[in-house]
């Protein structure tokens, strides 16, 4: 019967049973090497074939191999489908893969594999938080990132899950222990989730003016809600200088208020409706963005550099992003 024998961490043979006693008695190969033959389930020592001279017989068991890797019985690996875990990372990205694929190399106990399983997660991660923070620089950037991402999946795919694949399929075709995906799915999404509202940039002036049409005032729109202020002293009446807050809402909705310097707090807002606007200044012929409150002459516009000018007949004010409250007590 044929014998194929693994040593040196290569799969050797095969052998017939004279040619695996002559390797045994001359030290070519020994006991403690696995062994397989057709029909047997998984390898085993060679002590399990060939009894050692003054041997007693004793249940075979799966040694260890030394070194980078280590083999299992087909039963006690349990692991991800490396195929599978490509098939949802196009929807999960690259990185719920990478991951996994890692986690299977530790399982395996193959080290050299794992290290660099973990150099493709980590670049993985970092085109994760670039594109995550980044996400708000217009269609090119978008377009072009998606294009890189895409190659990323596909060079990490053919350079480790596909190799993962077949080291599987070489040592247990399909009869292992196949873990389930509810729980690493169920985790990524909670993880992506955090991830988006950790990382989403800023609203930023970029994104309104490297844009076009509906985009760049639905951009514009983003950009102006949240809470603005202007606490200085430029806006002046009789009895001294004049505080504005916007609450700005995305229901069109705006809470105006108005308050003296001297006074011990905002007090109640006069609530209004607001839109965005767009026009062409009549100097320049450069376009603008900005909103406008109630249909009013006045207007709000949105500077290049993201400062947002409320325009008044006789004074124009810097309003500030953020909620402050400048009363002294």
């Amino acid at each position: 019967m044929q014998t194929y024998i693994w040593k040196n961490y290569q799969q050797q043979g095969p052998f017939d049973d004279q040619q695996i006693q002559q390797l045994l008695s001359t030290g070519g190969v020994n006991y403690a090497d696995l062994a397989w033959r057709e029909g047997m389930a998984d390898w085993m020592p060679l002590s399990g074939l060939f009894l050692p001279p003054q041997a007693t017989v004793t249940p075979p068991t799966i040694a260890a191999v030394a070194g980078t890797h280590q083999i299992f019985p087909s039963n006690e690996a349990s692991l991800w489908n490396p195929n599978a875990a490509a098939t949802w990372s196009l929807l999960c990205s690259p990185v719920f893969g990478a991951t996994l694929v890692w986690l299977n190399y530790q399982t395996l106990g193959e080290k050299v594999k794992a290290k660099k399983a973990l150099i493709w997660l980590a670049v993985g991660l970092a085109l994760f938080v670039f594109g995550s923070h980044e996400s708000g620089s217009g269609m090119a950037f978008t377009v072009m990132f998606v294009i890189g991402w895409f190659l990323f999946l596909i060079a990490w795919y053919f350079r480790c899950a596909r190799p993962q694949a077949s080291l599987v399929r070489e040592r247990f075709g399909n009869s292992y222990r196949h873990k389930g995906w509810l729980t690493p799915l169920v985790i990524a999404g909670l993880l992506g989730g955090i991830a988006k509202f950790v990382l989403s940039p800023a609203p930023s002036a970029d994104s309104i003016y490297g844009s076009h049409g509906q985009a760049a005032l639905d951009a514009a729109r983003t950009f102006m809600l949240g809470t603005w202020t202007y606490t200085g002293t430029k806006y002046q009446i009789t009895d001294g200088s004049i505080w504005i807050k916007w609450v700005i809402n995305p229901d069109g909705t705006i809470l105006d208020y108005t308050a003296h310097a001297s006074d011990d707090n905002w007090g109640k807002p006069e609530k209004g409706k607001w839109h965005v606007i767009t026009g062409k200044y009549s100097d320049s012929g450069e376009r603008y963005y900005g909103l406008q409150i109630n249909d009013d002459v006045t207007e709000a516009t949105i500077g290049r550099d993201g400062e947002v000018q409320y325009r008044l007949p006789d004074c124009t004010l810097t309003m500030e992003r953020g909620d402050k409250r400048p009363f002294s007590k």
